[in-house]
Order: C-alpha cells, then sequence, then structure tokens
C-alpha cells in the first residue's frame, strides 16, 4: 500500500497529491512499511521540496511528513502503535496538528501539553517535568513515571504504571475505545486520568 501513496502523489492535482499526503500520514502512524521504501520515499520528498518550482501546499504536507519517515528509519525506533487512531486522531493528522491534553499531579494541579503523534511518554516527561519546575539535571528523571488512573462513579480508583516507550496517542485511542465498551454495556464509564508523579518511593535525609 506504501508504494501505492508513493507512486498516486506523483501527480499535478495539486488537491488530490494532498489527499495522498494525508492519506500516507494516518498510514505511517498506524504501521511501519520496510526501510527500503521509506529511504526511496525520503528521496522523493527530498527533491520535490528543493525543486525550485515546487508548490507551496504539497511542500507544507512533505515537511510534515519527512521527519515522520526520518524517524521510522532510525535503527533504534520501537513502532509502539497498538490501535487505529480515533475520528480526532486522523483529523489532527490530516491537518498537521497536535492533540492538546491535560497532564495531572499528585498535589491537584494541572498543566495541558500538545503533543504530536510520533511521541512517547518519554519523550513528554522531561519537557513537563521542566514546565512545573524540577530540575531534571539535578533529579534524576526515572524516579518520575507516568500513571494511567481511571476514576468511577463510586469514586473507586485504578491505577497503573505507564510504559515510558508507549505512544502516547495510543493511550489516547486506547481510553477511547474503552469508553465505547463501557457505554455498550450501559455502564457510566470512568473518568480517565493522566499522572506525572513520583514512581519509587524513597525517603530524604534531612541534610538534603
Amino acid at each position: 500500500m506504501f508504494t501505492q501513496f508513493i507512486k498516486q502523489q506523483n501527480t499535478k492535482d495539486e488537491l488530490g497529491a494532498i489527499r495522498v499526503f494525508q492519506m500516507m500520514t494516518i498510514f505511517l502512524h498506524i504501521f511501519k512499511p520496510e526501510s527500503s521504501y521509506l529511504l526511496a520515499a525520503l528521496n522523493i520528498f527530498y527533491s520535490k521540496i528543493t525543486a525550485p518550482n515546487h508548490n507551496k501546499k504539497e511542500v507544507e504536507y512533505l515537511q510534515y511528513l519527512f521527519p515522520r519517515v526520518l524517524r521510522l528509519t532510525e535503527p533504534n525506533f520501537e513502532h509502539t502503535v497498538e490501535y487505529l487512531p480515533a475520528q480526532y486522531q486522523m483529523m489532527a493528522l490530516m491537518c498537521k496538528r497536535q492533540i492538546s491534553m491535560p497532564i495531572f499531579f499528585s498535589v491537584g494541579n494541572s498543566i495541558i501539553v500538545r503533543v504530536e503523534s510520533t511521541q512517547t511518554f518519554a519523550e513528554i516527561k522531561e519537557s513537563v517535568m521542566r514546565e512545573v519546575g524540577i530540575n531534571t539535571k539535578r533529579i534524576y528523571k526515572d524516579l518520575f513515571g507516568f500513571f494511567e488512573i481511571m476514576n468511577f462513579e463510586n469514586e473507586e480508583l485504578q491505577e497503573s504504571p505507564i510504559d515510558d516507550n508507549r505512544n502516547v496517542w495510543d493511550l489516547l485511542t486506547y481510553w477511547e475505545r474503552a469508553k465505547d465498551k463501557f457505554e455498550e454495556g450501559k455502564i457510566k464509564p470512568p473518568l480517565f486520568i493522566m499522572m506525572l508523579k513520583v514512581r519509587y518511593a524513597y525517603e530524604c535525609d534531612m541534610a538534603d
């Protein structure tokens, strides 16, 4: 399918090419083609971006796609997406947008972060810590981790740690699917919360 996208984007129809790029963006969020096809796509994208008579609207999509394709070619990159994206995520991908979401803390406050479709929890953790004034150079960041908390109507809480290597958007997709299953069973779905807090309990020396 990826080779068909590469073939079909070679058209003089601007709208047709943009639609192909949009579908390619969604496809690459879900699947990882073989490296040889990815490298061929990068070569084509680079040629189009640097062409003197390039189409500006097409180039905007190519500049959005290029780093995503490049990332898939990295030897140590783990493609961890398990679910098809939700409808709002597909729209965000097609429109080259990030997704805004709240991150809560155990003290009760929260911040809003903007997340790219390619980012993992490990990648957003350091920026979130800096945002709230935690010195990541002095404090070992692996002491902190993200937790998934389900708050049910009867005030029951279920908490589980989130793997640092998990794709952030993929967890949001899982939440959407979980809500649908609760509603199918005519049960009010829980409130899903993403919280950053100390992962390992430890005691501080008074002299610290």
